[in-house]
């Protein structure tokens, strides 16, 4: 294989570092690939869509970010060259196939083109794919790696997309604004600022997760080495309006955000599943809080560890905890999740992720429709095979108030069922929320009556 010709040295960041040490440590795969399907009705300029996509990787570094061993096992950033307009979109013709085997086929594309590893040393952390249906219909498949990017960043990558694409369709260039930064440029940033009161930070995150245990001890339906393949399962979970407006009550009653009662009860539900009085939680902050980052592509989202006490809680005494905990957490919130695990000394173990098992996605805003120039659009809902983490709680709201996602876990630790359950479990846990604030957690039913 011909070695890669790098261009530019460029800072990374310490996420870009984490996912190099982690690819280095488990091999290729694709757990963290952040990939888009969509089906694409209209007539596809296929050159247009080969020159927006060019256009983004010349406009954002990231995506263009190859991360290299150096000579003493440290990772180092360098730039590939910008991609030909030939080269960067590959595609198939499936219109001669009868339907049954199209759509067969085009399920396992999306499958093997989500579940396909990137070579963080080689390739583009970008890559597409388009595949022709019918006479007006087609199929568009987006990856992103997750060391150049991040949910804003993906809706970054879709809005500039969808801009180039018409404007190249016109034979015009895309009239967007010069970035004020690359992601290089945050990266380094992210280096100096944060040496300034790093020992400050570390303590603060010491105090806080002082009483976090070991490990979420929720109950295994098959037993957890570190050769597992951690599977990846989805449960679909659909919140409706009418509860999530009385959480929304509920919240302001406590003075806090849907965000924080919804942690607290997905807490609550955790720690009694496991026994546990002291739970953490894991949930991501966008990280965007320098004006020059809105508009680039990049790694800027961090995790945020938040621990909760259940002891003797009434739902009300939980929920000021958990806003506690937030608040807390929020204050550090540029801490690298990657430099805290460090600095607490926490052992490394491919058995289980550190400080946390589960994780908390809370939207709360409903996603925009993905757009591409004029054609009709319908995005395609993907999985990944690999599960990052035990346990992740997903929800984002829709128009109608309803909150829908679900769980991906780990289908190597638990069965379905069991993953059931604790859904049922946390949906009578909100309830009992809402019913009854002043009463003890402990006392809250699990289970439905009728159950």
């Amino acid at each position: 294989m011909n070695q890669p010709i790098y261009e530019d040295e460029v800072q990374l960041s310490y996420g870009q570092q984490r996912l190099w040490t982690l690819d280095r440590l488990e091999g290729p795969s694709a757990t963290y690939n952040m990939p888009l399907a969509m089906r694409l009705t209209g007539q596809v300029n296929a050159s247009a869509l080969a020159r927006a996509l060019v256009a983004l990787i010349a406009r954002h570094e990231a995506l263009r970010t190859a991360i290299v061993e150096d000579n003493d096992g440290t990772p180092v950033g360098y730039l590939l060259p910008i991609p030909s307009v030939q080269a960067i979109l590959p595609s198939a013709d499936w219109q001669a196939l009868d339907p049954q085997t199209r759509q067969a086929q085009t399920t396992l594309a999306i499958e093997q083109e989500a579940g396909k590893p990137f070579d963080l040393a080689r390739d583009l952390s970008l890559r597409a794919k388009l595949i022709y249906l019918q006479a007006n219909e087609a199929l568009f498949l987006l990856t992103l790696h997750h060391q150049a990017g991040d949910g804003v960043s993906m809706g970054i990558l879709t809005q500039e997309l969808s801009l180039a694409y018409s404007a190249y369709c016109q034979n015009q260039e895309p009239a967007w604004a010069p970035l004020a930064v690359q992601y290089s440029d945050w990266a380094a940033w992210q280096q100096t600022a944060l040496a300034q009161d790093l020992e400050a930070k570390i303590n603060r995150a010491k105090v806080r997760l002082a009483d976090a245990p070991e490990s979420l001890t929720l109950p295994l339906d098959h037993p957890r080495h570190a050769q597992r393949a951690r599977r990846a399962a989805y449960l679909p979970l659909s919140l409706d309006a009418t509860l999530m407006a009385q959480l929304e009550a509920l919240a302001q009653q406590c003075q806090t955000t849907l965000f924080t009662v919804m942690l607290a009860a997905y807490g609550a539900t955790l720690g009694r599943l496991a026994g546990q009085h002291d739970v953490v939680i894991g949930s991501p902050v966008a990280g965007r809080n320098r004006m020059e980052t809105e508009g680039i592509v990049g790694f800027l989202v961090n995790t945020l560890a938040l621990p909760l006490n259940l002891s003797e809680a009434t739902g009300s005494e939980l929920i000021a905890r958990a806003r506690t905990s937030v608040e807390a957490a929020l204050v550090d919130q540029d801490l690298p999740f990657e430099r805290l695990v460090e600095d607490l000394g926490i052992a490394r173990s491919l058995a289980q992720t550190p400080l946390f098992q589960a994780m908390f996605a809370f939207q709360t805003e409903a996603q925009g429709t993905a757009q591409l120039g004029d054609l009709g659009c319908q995005v395609q809902g993907v999985t990944l095979p690999r599960a990052k983490f035990d346990l992740t709680l997903f929800l984002t709201p829709t128009a109608s108030g309803v909150y829908t996602g679900g769980f991906e876990y780990d289908a190597d630790l638990f069965d379905q069922a069991s993953v059931a359950t604790w859904a049922r479990a946390l949906e009578q846990t909100l309830k009992g929320l809402v019913a009854t604030p002043h009463s003890l957690v402990s006392t809250l039913a699990l289970v439905d009556p009728v159950e």
